[in-house]
């Protein structure tokens, strides 16, 4: 008898592998997995982004509306402050607020509360004597809050040598700055005193 070796085993071709994991199919190496995409982070981003820019918009919209509410709140300013000069300056005629006798008080009336091109507070004011004599005018002019709750300041004004029926306008100047520009502020006479011109 002869002795003959039996030949080795065949490599298996099923079961597993080398390293005690299943094959890939076919005998090919599996792919390499695909990387995961990192999408978080930036989304995130854009929709901080958008909050952000939603948050300006809104702010931008509130300052506007704030400044056309301050121009609305600046006319009705104005306009309030023309109506409280023109009564308390007397031209209605009674006179109330101007201290002086009472034929005294109708001879002068502020015909204009502005600021002058300085930017100053200044009042004009229409004097008429109606006297039968050549008189001279010493007035004190307040400048005032449009409500009248505060006096800013007050300026004197003086006219000398006015003869009976003739007229000429004065000019009381503040020098003073209103407090938040021109009708922020209204103007009045408190005091008006005649004495005549005339030597006895």
């Amino acid at each position: 008898m002869s002795d003959q070796t039996p030949p080795p085993p065949p490599p298996p071709t099923g079961g597993e592998g080398q390293y005690g994991q299943p094959p890939y199919p076919g005998g090919q190496q599996p792919p390499y997995p695909p990387p995961q995409k990192r999408g978080g982070c930036g989304r995130a981003m854009v929709i901080a982004l958008a909050l952000i820019g939603a948050l300006v918009v809104v702010v931008i919209i509130a300052v506007i509306a704030a400044i056309a509410s301050s121009d609305d709140d600046d006319d009705d300013t104005a306009t309030g402050s023309g109506d409280r000069t023109e009564q308390q300056s007397g031209s209605d005629g009674d006179g109330d607020d101007t201290e002086g006798e009472a034929d005294e008080v109708d001879d002068a009336t502020i015909s204009e509360c502005t600021v002058d091109e300085v930017g100053f507070m200044v009042a004009r004011i229409s004097v008429t004597n109606d006297s039968s004599e050549r008189s001279n005018y010493m007035m004190e002019v307040a400048f005032e809050t449009p409500d009248g709750t505060e006096q800013l300041t007050s300026s004197p004004v003086f006219v000398n040598g006015l003869e009976p029926g003739q007229s000429t306008t004065a000019e009381a100047n503040s020098l003073t700055e209103p407090p938040e520009g021109e009708g922020s502020f209204s103007c009045r006479i408190v005091e008006l005193d005649r004495t005549s011109d005339e030597m006895g």
